[in-house]
């Protein structure tokens, strides 16, 4: 005797497509949207490129970016969330980009390199020189515990004109890049021995 039953039930098969259709137009939703969020940026930074006008291209940056909605629509790439924090940082608006910085910090943690550099070069721009210090130190220390290549060179240079400003002995790069590339995830960790470095 067949246990297999040879019918085909018409309303599962229908109750399946329904599903399936269903799935398939929210995802076509969701991509046609994520498609006109990226034309709508792209067409702000080529209209900037012509005119320089800050104002309007953080109008449309924000309107995006924080829009917590908005800015789950697509996976940008770290490069279109940065262009507002850059903006920010050219026209001078210091506690927007801090602000902009650390809800990142929150909610990007896989840009946390990117933004801790960007933190860096607002303390820069700050006078903050050895908290600028610790934040480019800290954005190597976080590629190299992901495993990225710490590119060493890179590093000396950027931080040299930092010790150099802070008024700090130029020996203390060999041990900052010491404790950047010292096998340890623990972040608490890696602040306390930057600062007794810079003390």
């Amino acid at each position: 005797m067949n246990n297999f039953s040879n019918t085909i039930d018409s309303e599962e098969i229908e109750k399946d497509m329904m599903v399936r259709y269903s799935s398939y137009d929210k995802l076509k939703k969701k991509l046609e949207e994520a498609d006109k969020t990226i034309t709508l940026l792209n067409n702000a930074m080529v209209k900037f490129k012509l005119d320089k006008n800050y104002d309007e291209l953080i109008l449309v940056y924000e309107s995006i970016f924080l829009n917590a909605k908005k800015r789950e629509i697509a996976n940008f790439s770290y490069k279109y969330y940065f262009v507002l924090a850059n903006c920010y940082i050219e026209k001078n608006q210091i506690d927007k980009a801090w602000g902009y910085l650390n809800m990142l910090l929150i909610n990007k943690t896989n840009f946390t390199d990117n933004i801790l550099k960007l933190q860096s070069k607002i303390s820069k721009k700050e006078g903050k020189f050895i908290y600028s210090l610790e934040l480019l130190s800290r954005s190597y220390f976080y590629k190299v515990s992901k495993g990225l290549l710490f590119n060493e060179n890179l590093f000396r240079k950027e931080s040299s004109q930092l010790i150099k400003k802070a008024n700090l002995d130029s020996s203390i790069i060999d041990k900052i890049v010491c404790l950047i590339m010292k096998k340890h995830s623990d972040e608490s960790y890696f602040v306390d021995e930057f600062r007794q470095i810079v003390q």
